[in-house]
């Protein structure tokens, strides 16, 4: 397992420079998705925003947690991933108030570190409704249409959840087979910011593993919450703690995005009239060009 020193440095990477001052940026969206594998029939991208500093303290009470050895019957190790715990995985069997008790540990953390969390999931079915299985693969498909929302919709609400407007940058684990999509969705937002001029939000965009990121263990854990939530309208036995993370009036309020229908039809729509006039499939500013400025208002 590497080193707390080696995650770090990872993760630092991210105070991207883009000035002639080589300005340090203090903020990152650490982001992982829930769902995206073609079962489910909603997916989520979720995450928290934390300062270097808060980073640095929270990866160390992070790995604490796991040295409390308080599960009998369980050697629990780093890192966490919410898939070991239902379903078939190797932890799924731990009972439900030892569940409680980690998931409280958890939740304690983000709260106490996060300067903000979000949220927002797309409903699988209705995106494949709209879109062929061509464009989900060769465009946008639910997940990176999840990502491009989140970005967009942070943009406005940082300056709601913080003291003003804040550039941040972005660490997205790279466990998305479609990693090309994430990326053209986050150049195509940047270059929008640079031709409007004013502020940008938007920093830079990485990719690191939940294995080695203490930080998007804890956005795996948002995104899985609130994917449950919006599924089932509750969380699992046992996982009741992590409700705590998902309150909009909590210490570092919780935000979920909605998406509804009529947001992924404002994509598809125009999609479908590129491919039926012109027989190729559009490039993703093709479609949010034509589309002005409805799409992005709609998310801010």
């Amino acid at each position: 397992m590497r080193s707390q020193t080696t995650i770090w440095k990872a993760s630092f990477t991210l105070h991207h420079a883009d000035d002639e001052n080589r300005l340090v940026l203090g903020l990152r969206f650490y982001l992982d998705d829930s769902g995206s594998d073609d079962a489910s029939e909603m997916v989520a991208c979720g995450g928290l925003v934390m300062s270097r500093i808060d980073f640095k303290h929270f990866c160390t009470r992070w790995a604490k947690m796991y040295e409390q050895n308080r599960f009998t019957g369980y050697a629990l190790e780093p890192p966490l991933h919410m898939s070991d715990f239902s379903g078939s995985g190797k932890y799924a069997g731990l009972y439900p108030e030892f569940k409680r008790a980690l998931f409280r540990d958890v939740a304690e953390l983000i709260n106490a570190h996060r300067l903000y969390s979000l949220s927002i999931a797309v409903s699988q079915v209705e995106f494949r409704k709209q879109l062929s299985e061509d464009v989900c693969s060769n465009l946008l498909g639910p997940y990176g249409f999840a990502f491009f929302s989140i970005v967009l919709a942070h943009q406005g609400l940082s300056e709601n959840l913080s003291s003003g407007p804040l550039k941040t940058s972005y660490l997205v684990d790279r466990g998305f087979g479609h990693q090309d999509q994430l990326n053209q969705a986050h150049k195509l937002i940047v270059d929008f910011e640079k031709a409007l001029g004013g502020f940008r939000h938007t920093g830079a965009l990485a990719t690191g593993s939940d294995d080695d990121v203490p930080a998007l263990q804890a956005a795996d854990a948002i995104s899985w919450a609130s994917r449950k939530i919006q599924l089932n309208g509750a969380l699992p036995e046992g996982f009741e703690p992590l409700s705590e993370v998902l309150r909009e009036d909590g210490p570092g309020p919780h935000v979920t995005v909605p998406m509804p229908s009529d947001g992924i039809k404002m994509f598809a729509d125009p999609v479908k009239k590129w491919i039926a006039k012109y027989g190729t499939m559009p490039a993703l500013k093709d479609i949010v060009v034509r589309q002005g400025n409805g799409f992005v208002a709609k998310l801010k």
